[in-house]
């Protein structure tokens, strides 16, 4: 199956493990020390979906006596 456009010719690397471990290892540096402006905390699905309880009050009253 073709592809609609070229991706251009890739670079061969032999030590693509420890190239890819290399380059996570330099990404989480980065985001460590706030050099990386665009570096993004990474959040799972479920924290956004999940309600804080901050500013909530309880809706149950206690029946006056």
């Amino acid at each position: 199956m073709r592809r609609s456009r070229s991706l251009g010719s890739v670079e061969f690397d032999p030590e693509i493990e420890r190239t890819l471990r290399r380059l996570r290892k330099e990404h989480r540096e980065a985001v460590m020390a706030g050099d990386n402006e665009n570096a993004e905390i990474q959040r799972a699905l479920r924290d956004y979906a999940t309600p804080t309880l901050a500013g909530i009050t309880s809706s149950i009253r206690t029946p006056p006596i």
